[in-house]
């Protein structure tokens, strides 16, 4: 695993602030693959880049929800269906998972409609990208973001330099979005600005509301966040209590390779969809002027639910999980502070492939592609969280204030 920049030890109180400290390496030569720097959204209308895998957030709520029938699981909660997973590539592998960590929340924030002020923010005057990224930080140093980074690093234009979310939280705010910085350890437990806690002047307080419902396999639209330990990070879209009330997070990790069935079932999936919005989109234009609707278009519709029970699994807030699991962490977790929640598309993935694709077998074993255990986290002491409040985008004296980067440190 390409090591990254490693969270900083805090023996803080929980809820203090306190500056990044960074500790970057760097490869000698890079290898003699060819780079194939290509960004890519789920708005776009071309075809999805090789290395890019939408559609995969819907399918794995249709394999867990299988999993909760069968009593292999309690319940899960699923980040917006509109995440990409985005792997490595030979020219990057040994250094490209913090970029790719980069692409992956560009790619979602590009297309959710809670904010569409992040777009253009996003998209010019550079767009993203592995090498754009490296000109997005240091365009920053040249404004006067995170002079210790700039010393530090020098250079990274062209290099293969490792970078962490201290360096995202940099390319991020400077372009004026919002996002937050918090460490941890596994033993203590993350706090996400809980309602209980005065560390969250800046969350509405209506947005505190338990939401009950009878699903046990919830889909959201919260956005994923990247989690970081000293070697490697990865996107979180998730997390599933098991029949035994452990707590696995589903992740993204661009490490891994997605089984070529799998990933073909997600792109013909996400080609029935496209075709089927593109039909509504015309039939609403054909009633607007007074022409005959067209049958068949497929109607969406998105509301928030979490079922609440003994085992304190909730959605706070909106589609804040509170994870509860005795055998990782001392206290509850809780993430709060973000939009209410929505239901993915009614329709399920193997009603929506187009007749003879094979439907891929996404068994226990296929799963753990996308599972960390508890045992995996406490491997590691120490962990840093980045994630979007989507909140109204940074004003310019927010944008200044940020100009060095600090975390939330969680005892």
């Amino acid at each position: 695993m390409p090591p990254l920049t490693g969270p900083r030890a805090s023996s803080s109180k929980s809820g203090q602030q306190t500056n990044v400290k960074r500790t970057w390496r760097e490869r000698v030569t890079p290898g003699t693959f060819k780079e194939t720097d290509v960004f890519w959204h789920p708005a776009m209308p071309t075809p999805a880049p090789p290395c890019y895998t939408p559609g995969l957030i819907p399918i794995l709520k249709t394999y867990l929800s299988a999993c909760h029938s069968r009593g292999e699981i309690r319940k899960a909660v699923l980040c917006y269906d509109q995440t990409v997973y985005i792997r490595r590539e030979p020219w990057d592998v040994t250094w490209g998972c913090g970029y790719r960590n980069f692409l992956m929340a560009c790619a979602v924030l590009m297309v959710q409609p809670f904010e569409p002020l992040y777009f253009p923010l996003i998209d010019e005057p550079i767009s993203p990208g592995i090498r754009n990224l490296q000109r997005w930080i240091e365009l920053a140093w040249g404004f006067g973001f995170d002079p210790e980074g700039k010393r530090q690093l020098k250079k990274l234009i062209g290099t293969t330099k490792w970078i962490g979310t201290a360096d995202l939280w940099i390319a991020f705010a400077s372009r004026g979005i919002p996002l937050k910085l918090v460490d941890f350890n596994s033993k203590g437990g993350v706090k996400y600005f809980s309602p209980n806690s005065q560390s969250a002047p800046d969350v509405p307080r209506n947005a505190f509301d338990t939401l009950k419902g009878a699903s046990a396999i919830v889909s959201t639209d919260i956005m994923p966040f990247i989690l970081q330990h000293s070697g490697h990070s990865r996107l979180i879209v998730g997390y599933e209590v098991d029949k035994q009330g452990k707590v696995n997070l589903l992740t993204f990790d661009c490490g891994r390779v997605v089984p070529k069935e799998l990933r073909q079932y997600a792109l013909s999936i996400r080609a029935v969809e496209q075709q089927a919005s593109l039909s509504s989109s015309n039939s609403l234009k054909r009633q607007a002027s007074g022409g005959p609707m067209e049958s068949g278009s497929i109607k969406r519709s998105r509301s928030g639910s979490s079922q609440d029970d003994d085992d304190c699994i909730e959605i706070v807030g909106g589609h804040h999980p509170k994870l509860t699991n005795e055998e990782w962490v001392d206290d509850d977790i809780v993430i709060t502070g973000f939009k209410s929640p929505l239901k993915s598309a009614s329709m399920k993935p193997s009603s929506a492939v187009p007749k003879g694709t094979p439907k891929p077998q996404l068994g226990a074993k296929e799963l753990q592609l996308f599972r960390i255990n508890p045992k995996a986290l406490e491997k590691h002491k120490e962990y840093q969280v980045l994630y979007f409040p989507m909140t109204s985008p940074l004003t310019e004296g927010e944008r200044l204030q940020r100009r060095r980067p600090y975390s939330t440190s969680i005892s």
